[in-house]
């Protein structure tokens, strides 16, 4: 759910932030295990006009979120299930991690779980979003 949201909060905000991204200034949204990771780049002068866009859509995704999400979901299923977008070393990689790190899983299952209506929905979403943000934590770390 945590890289669907990702995916969601970069489609809502293609059009917004896209004069910003143009002057040099980059966003971007990663999920963890433990929650999601916001990256700031670019100009200090207009960091923090990029911080006051993407920061609300982060925390709530707006009023349309039933399309974006099956969007997101479907987009996701896809790229899972391309496997020639990784190299064999990837896929190695990807099976050394499944067996070796407590939490990883396999393609099939993140596919197989993604295919899965009852468990990846918009419910499912929108209450592991308010579970993340409750409990939310700001880091920041300023380098130049």
């Amino acid at each position: 759910l945590g890289a669907m949201h990702a995916r969601v909060v970069q489609s809502l905000l293609e059009q917004p932030a896209d004069a910003l991204q143009m002057c040099g200034l980059s966003y971007g949204l990663s999920a963890h295990a433990d929650g999601f990771g916001v990256t700031f780049s670019g100009f200090d002068q207009h960091l923090a006009e990029l911080v006051k866009l993407v920061l609300p859509y982060v925390r709530n995704p707006g009023s349309d979120i039933e399309v974006r999400f099956e969007q997101a979901r479907r987009q996701l299923i896809l790229d899972m299930m391309d496997t020639t977008s990784l190299q064999p070393y990837q896929h190695a990689m990807e099976a050394f991690e499944v067996v070796t790190m407590k939490g990883r899983f396999s393609r099939r299952a993140l596919l197989s779980t993604a295919r899965d209506a009852s468990k990846i929905n918009v419910e499912a979403y929108l209450s592991f979003l308010q579970n993340v943000m409750q409990h939310a934590r700001v880091t920041v770390l300023v380098t130049g």
